[in-house]
């Protein structure tokens, strides 16, 4: 898949967890929700863990991601 393809289904995950914030589901349920196949998004939610934006629980296909919540100075007391 090339660059931009993976950029738009990055862009696509993040506006969906923007929208879901509390979502918590697996990388094939994304897909569905999303009108994808399931391996490229797995492979961009995997990324988008490396980047600290969303947290993987479990392994392999029942492995769930969540957004995580950026951490805010109000968050520390400040």
């Amino acid at each position: 898949m090339s660059e931009s393809g993976r950029i738009k289904i990055k862009m696509e995950i993040a506006l969906f967890f923007q929208a879901n914030p509390g979502t918590w589901e697996t990388a094939r349920g994304i897909a569905l929700r999303l009108g994808r196949q399931a391996e490229p998004i797995g492979e961009e939610l995997e990324r988008l863990v490396e980047l600290g934006l969303l947290e993987r629980v479990g392994k392999g296909e029942q492995a769930v991601f969540h957004y995580v919540r950026p951490y805010m100075s109000s968050d520390l007391g400040a």
